[in-house]
């Protein structure tokens, strides 16, 4: 992706450099991994949750550095990638949600869910790009803050729609969080770093880490909210002598 920006940037296309290589990073950064891992810390598996999180911050030096790369060297071709023209927020509301709905479903298919599993993922990260906008554009709130909470409601609607159908709840939310994941932070850092402004470019790249915890905390928080309030039978007992065999 950073390589088909440069050339449209080399050939003076008429699109944005900014948007092809945000749209190229989505499907690459590692979304459903860093979900489990943090799934995995808040049930107690710390070894698994520390492996799932050396596998995250393997897949994130992999795109800093392969990106990183290519924009280096168009940097020295005199590539006008300008980290001021980032993506600018448009209101559309209608012609975005129908976007992040296509996203997810886009995702889905990549992760080769069952095929009925795709419309619930899709709407789910349909409902959370309504919430992200609602916090983080039109009351002006904090992105971090509105990406926890979309996630978060992301997490909640998979639970429920899992305890329905009698399965796990990543189908519903892995492809679900698309929408939400720091592409722009994350290519924006890294342009930074390659033009040598290090600091610009490690306070975007520390914001995509806090946006991509913030989802992962937000989906797994939603996900126990909603087992609080929906037990299985029996899952009392259990939960009882779980917490004698750990020693509460």
């Amino acid at each position: 992706p950073a390589a088909m920006g440069v050339l449209l940037t080399l050939l003076h296309a008429d699109l944005r450099p900014s948007a092809v290589i945000t749209g190229g990073l989505f499907a690459l950064i590692p979304g459903r991994a860093l979900v489990a891992a943090v799934q995995d810390g808040l049930t107690g598996f710390y070894i698994t949750a520390s492996a799932r999180l050396l596998e995250v911050a393997y897949f994130f030096v992999a795109i800093v550095v392969g990106v990183l790369s290519v924009l280096y060297v168009a940097v020295q071709f005199d590539a006008q990638l300008n980290p001021e023209g980032e993506l600018r927020a448009v209101e559309r509301p209608v012609t975005q949600i129908l976007a992040s709905m296509v996203l997810c479903a886009t995702f889905a298919i990549l992760l080769q869910q069952s095929r009925g599993t795709v419309l619930f993922a899709t709407l789910n990260g349909g409902v959370a790009w309504v919430i992200y906008a609602s916090i983080a554009v039109t009351a002006e709130g904090s992105t971090v803050m509105a990406t926890a909470v979309a996630a978060g409601l992301v997490g909640l609607f998979g639970q429920l729609i899992a305890r329905y159908h009698h399965t796990s709840s990543l189908p519903y939310v892995t492809a679900a969080i698309g929408p939400l994941l720091p592409g722009s932070a994350t290519y924006f850092g890294v342009l930074a770093i390659a033009q040598n402004n290090l600091d610009q470019g490690f306070a975007s790249l520390a914001k995509a880490s806090a946006l991509a915890l913030a989802i992962a905390i937000g989906v797994n928080l939603g996900g126990e909210l909603a087992r609080l309030f929906m037990r299985a039978p029996g899952a009392g007992a259990a939960r009882r002598a779980a917490k004698r065999t750990r020693g509460f």
